[in-house]
Formats: C-alpha cells, sequence, structure tokens
C-alpha cells in the first residue's frame, strides 16, 4: 500500500513538474510576443509655396489667403507630427521667405512671412521656379524618412520660367507630392496637370472665404483641431493614471483579501494545507483581525506621436493603501482602507506637466465559499486636485478638481499541492473619474468630463512555500471593456494587455512581508511598471 502511494506521488510530482515547466514556458513565450515597442510614427515635412503676384490684390483683397495660413500654423502647432516647415513666395522668380526648419521655431515666422516684400515684382506668375526652389529646401534639408508635402497656391497660371508640370514631375520623383490650392475655376484647370505630375490633386476655392477651410481641413496633412489634440490628451492622461490609481488600488485590495495574509486564512484551505509547517501559526486558531499596509510606485508612460495628435508622457504614481479587516466567522471577512495617491508626469506634448494627488477610502467584504472558492467585493471613493502645466507658446497654468469613484468583485481560487499554491482569479472593476470645469491662468475656461474604465481581469498564479518563504510569478489577461476615447482615428488605443508579476512572501508568526515586480505588456505606446511592497499582521 505504501509502495502504490509513493508510487502515485512519484507520478503527480513528475506530472506537476512538467507542467510548472510549460507554465514557465508559457510565460516566457507570452512576455515575448506582448513587449510592445514604441511604433514608429509617420512624420511630416511642409513646404508652402504662395502666390505673391499683383492679381490677387484683387482675387482676394481681404487676404483670406494670409488667414488660411495663420490657421494652418496654429493647427499645426497644436499637436501633428509635422518636423519641419518652410515657406517660398513666388511672381516674377521665387523666393525661399522662411527656409524649412523645425515646425517649433518657424510657425509663427511662416505666419509673419506670407505678405509679399515691397521690392518683389509681382507682375509675373512663376509657379515653375516656386515649386523648384521649395524641391530644394525639402531634398536638401528635409528630415530623414519623413513624408516630404508641398502645398502650392495660386490664383492663375504660370506665365514666366520653368515649366510647373515638370517641375512638380522632377518633385515626385524625389519623394516630394505635389497639391495644388486653386483660387477660382480658371486656376483650377492650369492648377490639375500640375498636381497630375506632382501626385497630389487639386483643392478649389470659388471663393476667397473658402480658404481657411481649404487650407486646414483639406487632409493634405492628417491634422487635427487643437480641441481635438487637447482632448486626446487628456483622455490618455486620464486612462492610464485610472490604471495606475483607480484600477490598482482595487486590485491590492481583492490581492490582499484573498491572500494567506487575510484573517481567515488559517481557517481556510492554508490552515490544512499548512498547518504543520514553520512561520504558518501551526496549530493555533484564526486570528480575527488582520492591519495591512501597501505602498507602489508605477512608472508609466505613453510613446504615442502621429500627424493626428501628440499625447506623449512620462511618470511616477504612488500609491500609499492601509486597511483593516475583521473575520466575523470562518467564512465571513469585512473591513476597510484608505489611500493616498500621488501622480507627476511629463506631458512632452504641450512641454508641460501633470501632478495631482487623491485620498481614498473603500469598504470591503470576502465570503468563502468552499474549501477552494471565495469571492470579494469592494467599492471606494477618491477626492482630490490635480495641477496642470503647459509651455507652448508661453507657460499657462490651472488646477482641476476630481473625484473618483470604483466598484469591483473578484472570484478567487485556491489549491495547495503540497508545497506548491496556484492561483486563479477573475475579476471585473468599474471605475469612473470626473474632471471638473477650470479656469486657467489666462481666463480660458476649459470644461470638464466625465472618463470611465472597465476591466475585465483574468490570471494565474504559482507559488513555491519552503521555510516561511514563497517566491511566486503570476500572469494575467487585461481587457478594456470600455476606456475613454479620444474620436480621433489613428490615436492608440489598446484595449488588451498582459500583466506578468514576480514577487516573494516571507512570513513570520502573525507577520507577513512581500515585494513584487509587475510589468504590463501589450499595450501599444504605453509603459506600466509596478514595484509594491507590503506588511500585514494578524492580532
Amino acid at each position: 500500500m505504501k509502495r502504490n502511494m509513493n508510487w502515485k506521488q512519484n507520478m503527480f510530482g513528475n506530472i506537476f513538474s512538467a507542467t510548472m515547466r510549460l507554465i514557465s514556458l508559457l510565460l516566457m513565450v507570452l512576455l515575448g510576443m506582448f513587449v510592445s515597442l514604441p511604433a514608429s510614427a509617420q512624420s511630416y515635412d511642409l513646404m508652402l509655396v504662395m502666390d505673391s503676384s499683383s492679381s490677387l490684390d484683387s482675387s482676394d483683397a481681404t487676404g483670406e489667403r494670409f488667414k488660411a495660413v495663420n490657421y494652418l500654423m496654429g493647427k499645426i502647432s497644436g499637436g501633428t507630427v509635422v518636423q519641419d516647415a518652410g515657406l517660398v513666395l513666388f511672381a516674377y522668380d521665387a523666393q525661399v521667405a522662411v527656409p524649412l526648419g523645425k515646425t517649433s521655431s518657424v510657425v509663427t515666422s511662416i505666419s509673419n512671412s506670407t505678405s509679399p516684400p515691397a521690392t518683389m515684382d509681382r507682375g509675373w506668375t512663376a509657379i515653375g521656379a516656386g515649386i523648384s526652389a521649395a524641391t530644394q529646401q525639402l531634398t536638401s534639408h528635409g528630415t530623414p524618412g519623413a513624408s516630404k508635402i508641398m502645398m502650392v497656391f495660386t490664383d492663375g497660371m504660370n506665365n514666366i520660367g520653368s515649366d510647373p508640370v515638370v517641375e512638380a514631375a522632377n518633385a515626385k520623383a524625389k519623394g516630394i507630392t505635389v497639391y495644388v490650392i486653386a483660387l477660382g475655376s480658371s486656376a483650377a484647370t492650369y492648377a490639375q496637370p500640375i498636381a497630375d505630375a506632382g501626385g497630389g490633386r487639386v483643392l478649389v476655392a470659388t471663393d476667397p472665404s473658402q480658404l481657411v477651410s481649404l487650407f486646414a481641413n483639406s487632409g493634405i496633412v492628417p491634422i487635427s483641431t487643437p480641441t481635438e489634440v487637447i482632448k486626446a490628451q487628456t483622455q490618455a492622461v486620464s486612462a492610464q493614471v485610472q490604471r495606475a490609481t483607480t484600477i490598482q488600488q482595487a486590485v491590492t485590495i481583492i490581492n490582499v483579501l484573498s491572500s494567506i495574509a487575510n484573517p481567515r486564512a488559517a481557517m481556510g484551505p492554508q490552515r490544512f494545507a499548512l498547518g504543520g509547517k514553520n512561520g504558518m501559526a501551526a496549530g493555533e486558531g484564526a486570528s480575527q483581525w488582520n492591519g495591512w499596509m501597501n505602498l507602489s510606485r508605477a512608472q508609466v508612460a505613453n510613446t504615442f506621436t502621429s500627424a493626428i495628435a501628440d499625447t506623449r508622457f512620462d511618470g511616477d504614481v504612488d500609491n500609499w493603501i492601509g486597511g483593516v479587516d475583521y473575520a466575523i466567522d470562518k467564512n465571513l471577512v469585512v473591513g476597510a482602507s484608505v489611500g493616498y495617491d500621488k501622480t507627476n508626469l511629463d506631458t512632452h506634448y504641450n512641454n508641460g506637466n501633470f501632478s495631482s494627488k487623491g485620498l481614498m477610502i473603500a469598504p470591503h467584504i470576502s465570503y468563502q465559499i468552499n474549501s477552494m472558492f471565495s469571492v470579494d467585493a469592494v467599492i471606494g471613493y477618491a477626492d482630490g486636485d490635480s495641477d496642470l502645466r503647459s509651455n507652448i507658446f508661453g507657460i499657462v497654468t490651472a488646477k482641476q478638481d476630481f473625484t473618483r469613484n470604483f466598484a469591483a468583485v473578484n472570484l478567487s481560487a485556491v489549491k495547495w499541492f503540497d508545497s506548491w499554491q496556484v492561483t486563479g482569479k477573475m475579476s471585473y472593476i468599474n471605475a469612473e473619474e470626473k474632471l471638473k470645469d477650470y479656469t486657467d491662468s489666462t481666463n480660458a475656461v476649459t470644461l470638464g468630463q466625465n472618463n470611465r474604465l472597465e476591466q475585465f481581469r483574468l490570471g494565474g498564479q504559482v507559488g513555491y512555500w519552503t521555510n516561511g518563504i514563497m517566491p511566486y510569478v503570476g500572469l494575467t489577461y487585461i481587457n478594456d471593456i470600455s476606456a475613454p476615447s479620444s474620436g480621433l482615428l489613428g490615436v492608440s488605443e489598446s484595449r488588451d494587455a498582459y500583466s506578468a508579476a514576480f514577487g516573494i512572501n516571507v512570513f513570520a508568526k502573525n507577520l507577513m512581508g512581500s515585494l513584487s515586480y509587475t510589468t504590463e505588456r501589450g499595450r501599444s505606446n504605453s509603459k506600466n511598471n509596478i514595484l509594491m511592497a507590503s506588511m500585514s499582521y494578524r492580532f
């Protein structure tokens, strides 16, 4: 009989060993699959080629073309990845009014240089010369790897100098796309062959009042309005901060409730599986009270940038959470926790900073269904404020109040196989952040918004107990059922992720300490790595 038992134990040991190797291999494979490097965003170099001939004094007497350029420059500075920009003016010949340079340095110069200089001979229309000058700028001074775009504006036909069709074909051969904005139907007729040769298209304004819309919303450079960009940036920060504060707070409380540090633990499956092991209060009854504290720091980042919007930021989010639990009986635990979170981000999209502080309170309950399964629930509320700072065309500051709330339910399964602990968790978390209206230092008012984040989490963890120490590894699949959305096509909004955890638990009689590192993978252009330490005491 004893030999038969040994044979069964050996067989089980071999099977379990093979299973652990398979799990380890799976973890490595998944981590390799879901390591996400920042995607290289498409960038653009843009040359404006503006007609300065005297005919525009009558065809655009109110100067709508100047307003159009100013508005376009405002949109470019509001959040695109037009790396370099420049300006060419043409009439009798072509002049490089603003050489191709970094967008952040030249947008103001371009806006101020669209009027023709007094010395310019404006009696002619040298479209070909203008295209040639812009081609030289883009090929000699452009950003390597950037898409090269030329926007030509004219109200007439070429009547001096080189053939614009030939010049446009030459530009195309050098990787430049030539678009033409024509003022008037006759100009459109002359512009079409130029655009065809340059690989672009013609946009026609039958009236000067249409120029602002054509320049800004042509789709030549896929830009968005400043309001849309600001919304995308706000949503990107909000989603990441919610994951690192509200979601992390809920997950922390759930982990405490389902861990062997819980005051019910000595009465549950751990008591029977580990009752004879050193450091687990062998032979003692369960303590009814448990006090615990958890400290964590998350390093977060968003690396997304494109012609649609720039939402890049990085920084730290700190959480301090403490709680007390009470075992009403061997199956039921109730408790409450309080928390403080602090966020500090460098917002590269506006050369600024985002910082916030919040206070949280959360009652919770846990019920042991049977020797393996338990269910946990927690609700929480937080209140705080954020300090906002931007520095695009000058420093602008603001303070914004917020409230957060969350609710979470979790089903846990814990099973011991001799010294091995296998844990599974399935959780649903619903979090909401309400951002209040605020007025910035320039007296501009920004309306508040509500951001809801719902998550489904499914994970497992394997730990090995040895003399009061238990190292473990875990892997969790995360799906954002709903998350803040910018509404801009092309802005990165990954919904799925995988979180790998590596940690160690250390036990004394009624004291447990834990240190862990968690890294999230799978979200494009996103980083969320968490270092966490916790301690609990049963009394």
